[in-house]
């Protein structure tokens, strides 16, 4: 009788993580997957409050993903889609946003209000069919330049572009690459935003039901790491064919024993949630709202 296939060993349950530990077990591979919380998913999660599902900061799912359509079952997930388009807060009042490749009566509608002029919408409308390109621009430049170089004008930038885009990138100035642009446009333009019916959390549990169950070690902080093992904070010891750490870049580090002059640097925004009447909501659709007046 041969000798027992050695495992995988994965450091961090959130998406990477499980993403790795799947993609290990498609091989035809054993995978056991730590993390030192009591269940999957890192940011990834979802809390229940007195009756609310509160997702840990704003996120939604770009179905357009590869990666997402590789690993997740978008319909045993109930996803509820986004309206495509968004409504902007300006002058004292809302004005409705509309992707017109979607919504083309709503887009129609959207053609004359203050947000941007026609041209802008115009050069929106042919970036999104790509006839007019980032693609020539070099990497260094930034996605306001691109924004500029692309000829919007200051309606459309600091009415939509601007609002929008700093709640993908969590950065106000815009400095993110145009290669980020690029692609943030095109997953916005190629697929729906949407969120599971219970929430963002409900993502990296689908994934971990894929995954048998004893592949699973949660609540084991590792604190130690060689080339094919791995030791939790509690003295016990695995060991594997190889390591993958899938752990945040300063975790990481400490788990490598590297330097750490050079932390990787953070954005981060705070997300408020309140409860208000139903009656007094400014809508019922599912829709972003931006606030374009600066």
């Amino acid at each position: 009788m041969g000798k027992a296939e050695k495992p995988t060993l994965i450091v961090g349950a959130g998406l990477a993580g499980l993403a790795c530990a799947l993609t290990v077990r498609r091989a035809g591979r054993t995978v056991l997957l730590f993390d030192r919380e009591e269940v999957v998913g890192g940011r990834v999660r979802t809390d229940g409050i007195e009756g609310y599902r509160l997702d840990r900061g704003f996120q939604v799912l770009l179905t357009a993903y590869p990666e997402a359509r590789r690993f997740l079952n978008f319909e045993e997930l109930d996803l509820r889609s986004c309206y495509p388009g968004s409504r902007v807060w300006f002058e004292n009042r809302f004005h409705r946003v509309a992707d017109p490749f979607r919504k083309p009566v709503d887009g129609l509608g959207s053609l004359f209000n203050p947000i941007g002029s026609l041209p802008d919408k115009l050069r929106v409308g042919l970036l999104r069919l790509g006839l007019l390109s980032t693609r020539s621009m070099p990497d260094e430049v930034t996605t306001s330049q691109a924004l500029e170089r692309l000829g919007f004008g200051s309606s459309m930038t600091d009415r939509f572009w601007k609002p929008f885009m700093r709640g993908v990138f969590l950065e106000n100035g815009l400095r993110t690459s145009v290669r980020k642009f690029e692609e943030t446009f095109r997953l916005f333009a190629e697929g729906e935003t949407a969120l599971p019916r219970l929430g963002i959390g409900e993502i990296p549990k689908q994934m971990a039901r894929s995954l048998p169950s004893e592949s699973l070690r949660l609540g084991h902080s590792i604190v130690r790491v060689g080339d094919r093992f791995v030791e939790s904070a509690d003295g016990k010891r695995w060991e594997g064919r190889a390591v993958v750490l899938a752990t945040e870049s300063e975790v990481a580090d400490q788990l490598l024993g590297l330097d750490g002059d050079e932390a990787t640097p953070w954005n981060s925004v705070d997300c408020l949630y309140f409860s208000m009447p139903s009656v007094d909501l400014p809508t019922n659709e599912p829709i972003l709202h931006l606030d374009g007046s600066g």
